[in-house]
């Protein structure tokens, strides 16, 4: 078994350990506080990183490829926000799975990367046991089309992300390529953040300025809401969002020399490592297809890493 093959394994570990604690925090965070906690934690992560490989950002296509690739994950991050908003999890966890698929054509037309039809058939078959895993009932795609439109867009964005992200990882650096479009999602994170949770809800009507300089101004409660909810949960946001950073880190080195549209059909098994942690740890109740569905793409991903 390759080191990419071992790296993508271990990227489908942590991103499942991540995305269970992320989605516990979010619930109690909200979402764009969350977003913007992993923004900030991972731009921190990485800026040892951008200080030693600065001078790639020297070529302005680098650069600009880079920030592209940062805007394209704040995207497909909002648009799933929004899509889980709007429609059901378990269906837009299920229509998000686009991605796979968006991942394995761009590599294929692009890079002319080549499936055999043992590999076809296998993820396939991974992707269709990822669908089962997600899907908790089958009754809820009644009246959620706004909700799967979007979350089709969020998948086919994310699929852009994935590829991009794998493609910078060979034509610049692996750190590179997820460290520079991790302090454009910040950046903008922080704005959403702001407009979002803090200005938008707040600062209306706010006309007396004493009242404002004696730090009692809405605005100010509002941050000190989001820092008490902030430490009270700190160390389950520190878990998911360090793995979920460890996930991609693994991720883009998995990517430098082996194919993308392989390692990323095996890191797409996070959904059953967070379904199983939610089994496991929260005693969660699924049904019988999700066990099939979580069984058939375990065995499907070890398979397939036995084919490169």
């Amino acid at each position: 078994m390759s080191l990419g093959i071992l790296l993508a394994f271990a990227s489908m570990i942590t991103w499942g350990v991540g995305d269970f604690f992320i989605q516990r925090a979010t619930r109690r965070l909200g979402n764009y506080v969350m977003i913007a906690t992993i923004g900030l934690l991972g731009t921190i992560i990485f800026m040892p990183s951008i200080i030693a490989e600065f001078s790639v950002l020297a070529d302005w296509h680098n650069l600009l490829f880079l920030i592209i690739l940062g805007a394209t994950s704040i995207i497909h991050s909002l648009l799933i926000l929004q899509a889980f908003n709007v429609g059901k999890l378990s269906v837009v966890e299920v229509v998000a799975q686009i991605e796979l698929p968006v991942t394995i054509i761009l590599s294929m037309i692009i890079l002319k990367e080549y499936l055999s039809t043992s590999q076809t058939i296998i993820i396939t078959l991974l992707l269709f046991g990822v669908i089962l895993t997600a899907f908790e009932s089958f009754n809820d795609w009644k009246n959620v089309e706004r909700g799967v439109w979007i979350a089709a867009l969020a998948g086919f964005f994310m699929g852009v992300d994935n590829f991009f992200t794998g493609f910078a990882s060979r034509t610049i650096t692996p750190m590179m390529a997820i460290a520079v479009p991790w302090v454009v999602f910040m950046i903008v994170a922080m704005i959403v953040l702001y407009y979002k949770e803090i200005r938008q809800k707040n600062i209306k009507g706010i006309k007396n300025i004493k009242f404002i300089e004696e730090n009692k101004s809405p605005v100010n409660q509002n941050l000190k809401k989001i820092y008490e909810r902030f430490i009270g949960y700190r160390w389950i946001i520190f878990i998911g969002a360090s793995f979920n950073i460890a996930g991609w880190i693994f991720f883009t080195y998995a990517v430098k020399n082996s194919p993308i549209a392989i390692i990323a059909a095996i890191a797409e098994g996070y959904i059953v490592v967070a379904l199983l942690l939610g089994i496991i740890i929260n005693k969660e109740q699924i049904r019988t297809h999700q066990y099939i569905g979580a069984g058939l793409a375990i065995i499907c991903a070890i398979l397939l890493s036995m084919t490169v």
